[in-house]
């Protein structure tokens, strides 16, 4: 099984086996975060249909999980031109803006930095 948790991204289970997969393979999917759960991975009809439209949603979800509640991006090279360092990081800062449950309150500060150097605060 710890083979197949390495080999595979996700794991789908029937909502009737669920309580034989939490009990069977929870020790295992569970601390990889890979266990089948009623948002994401738990078919109620089991018909090709209904597997293909899961299949769709998964692939179509970001999953973070994170200790430290930060995302590290890199922008760029420190050798590109200023404008298009900062085209990048209004970028990356939009998209993830858009992506968060409750945009700007999710968000504490932004920060940019190069490699070897202390982080500047940017100011929203």
């Amino acid at each position: 099984m710890k083979s197949l948790v390495k080999e595979y991204d996700f794991f789908m289970a029937s909502a009737r086996l669920m309580p034989l997969v939490a009990t069977t393979f929870g020790r295992i999917l569970g601390p990889t975060g890979k266990m089948p759960s009623p948002q994401l991975g738990v078919l109620f009809k089991e018909d090709e249909h209904s597997i293909k439209e899961l299949k769709a949603k998964i692939n179509s979800v970001i999953k973070v999980r994170a200790k430290e509640p930060s995302i590290k991006v890199s922008i760029g090279k420190e050798k590109e031109k200023d404008e298009i360092l900062a085209e990048n990081a209004l970028a990356i800062y939009n998209e993830v803006y858009k992506n968060l449950p409750k945009q700007k309150e999710n968000l504490k500060n932004v920060l940019i930095k190069f490699t070897m150097s202390k982080p500047a605060k940017v100011t929203l």
